[in-house]
This record gives C-alpha cells, sequence and structure tokens, in this order.
C-alpha cells in the first residue's frame, strides 16, 4: 500500500477497544477514540418497546431482548457495573468519531426504528450492516445503498439460515447492489480482492474477539497487502501504532533512505 492509501486505512475498533473496557460500552468507545481510531462497530438491537440497546448476543441474563423492555434491561448491571446503554450514547460521538452500526436482528421494525434514531444525523459518517439478507434489504429501503455493508464470514455457509446466494458474496453483493463488504479476515485473498477492485467495492475485514491474539503483526501486513481499505480490529490502539510506523517506513523510502529498522509497535 503506498503513503497516500495508507493515510485513508481506517482503523475499525470492534465493539469499542473491546480489551481495554468492556465490549459496546460508553468506555470502551472513549477508548477507541483515544486510540485513533476512525470508526467504532457496535451492536445493536431492537426491545419490546423499540429502545435500541448495545448489546452483542440475542439474550441478557437468560431474557431475549426482543421480549424484553428497556426499563426492565436497564436493571441489569454489566460486569464493568455499567447499564446496557442505548444506541443513543453511540450517536453522541458522531462530531469524533464514524460509526459502523452492525443489526442484529433481521426484522422491518428494527430498522425503521433505527431509520428514525439516526434521523437528521450525518449519514456519511455512519455505515449500516448485518450478515442476512433479510435485514439487508430493509436497511436498503431506509438508508442510502452506500451506507450499508454485508458482513460475510463462515456462518454464510450454513445454508440452513442463509440463502445459496449468500455463499458467493460477488452474487449477494450485486443482489442488493452494495459497494461496501466486510468479510472475515481470514477468507479475504488475492482473487477476492482483485475481483473486489473491478467492482468497486470497499473493503474493511473483520476479527472475531479471539482473533490476533498471536503474529497480529503479520495478518495487518497481509491484508495491507492485498489492498484493503481497512479492518475492524480488537486491537485499535496497537494497529494504529503499526500503522503510523509504516507511515514513517514509506516516508524514508520517498527519501531515499533505504537503511529502515524492522517495523514493530515495540520499538
Amino acid at each position: 500500500m503506498n503513503a497516500c492509501n495508507m493515510k485513508l486505512f481506517k482503523v475499525i475498533a470492534h465493539r469499542g477497544a473491546n480489551r481495554e473496557a468492556l465490549q459496546n460500552t460508553l468506555a470502551a468507545f472513549e477508548a477507541a477514540i483515544d486510540s485513533g481510531c476512525d470508526r467504532i462497530e457496535l451492536d445493536v438491537h431492537r426491545t419490546a418497546d423499540d429502545a435500541l440497546v448495545l448489546y452483542h448476543d440475542f439474550e441478557v441474563a437468560g431474557k431475549k431482548i426482543a421480549d424484553t423492555t428497556y426499563s426492565q434491561l436497564s436493571k441489569h448491571e454489566l460486569s464493568d457495573g455499567s447499564k446496557i446503554a442505548t444506541l443513543d450514547v453511540a450517536l453522541k460521538l458522531l462530531d469524533r468519531v464514524e460509526l459502523n452500526i452492525e443489526i442484529k436482528p433481521t426484522d422491518k421494525r428494527t430498522v425503521e426504528v433505527l431509520a428514525d434514531y439516526t434521523k437528521n444525523k450525518n449519514l456519511e459518517k455512519i455505515v449500516f450492516s448485518s450478515f442476512y439478507g433479510k435485514a439487508l434489504g430493509h436497511l436498503k429501503q431506509h438508508f442510502p445503498a452506500e451506507t450499508v455493508a454485508f458482513l460475510w464470514g463462515l456462518e454464510q455457509l450454513n445454508m440452513a439460515e442463509h440463502p445459496i446466494s449468500h455463499f458467493s458474496p460477488q452474487v449477494c453483493m450485486h443482489k442488493y447492489g452494495l459497494s461496501i463488504f466486510h468479510p472475515k479476515a481470514e477468507m479475504v485473498d488475492r482473487p477476492l480482492m482483485e475481483f473486489a477492485k473491478n467492482s468497486g467495492w470497499l473493503v474493511y475485514p473483520w476479527c472475531a474477539m479471539a482473533d490476533e491474539q498471536e503474529n497480529r503483526e503479520k495478518l495487518w501486513g497481509e491484508l495491507i497487502e492485498l489492498g484493503v481499505n481497512g479492518l475492524c480490529t480488537n486491537e485499535p490502539r496497537a494497529l494504529r501504532q503499526y500503522l503510523d510506523k509504516l507511515q514513517k517506513r514509506s516516508d524514508l523510502v520517498e527519501q531515499g533512505l533505504d537503511a529502515l529498522p524492522k517495523i514493530s509497535i515495540k520499538d
């Protein structure tokens, strides 16, 4: 990746800086912003009384979020002592960072409520994403296509839950008229990236919570070499430091300095 593209590479904090604070909480979002990330990815569910809350799983303390009111959920204390936040908490950060809102349910009502929540917000700073075609179709009805992203991972290879079109991102992206693609990092390869570039897609891979424990710089380097546009990472601070060092190295090359130190965020 050249110096110009390096500056455009987006560091996306997966559920906030989830290794510095509890995922999907304001503390994790503030830590992510402090790390220098460009965008924060977060998970949204709709409660029984149409509140949009930030939580990854479909159940809280054994109760389905969709069948629980926000008042009931607000009584639940998270492991860090905080309460489950609503989407409003994240939307207030839009003047400081971009957001990637992943909707977990697939129903039309959730998207309608989401459209109301984000009314009059700067949609140029928001990306809406989902693994599911039904949800993507609903999102396309309420938001510009350039703000909607298709999430793709091993789950898409389960025919019991996903149509055959989801096996091929090329087919699914064309079906819904999308240009933002969020594949699982380990599924990105050169043929896929060549097709994506030729199709004008923006590609932002994502790392699962258990990823990046070992050889993270190797993974980051490979993805950058393949030409992805950014990465949804569990380590936004470390990735930002890594990119800064790459940028410095690129600047030295442009200046004609060949004796370059090995890049390591430990330096």
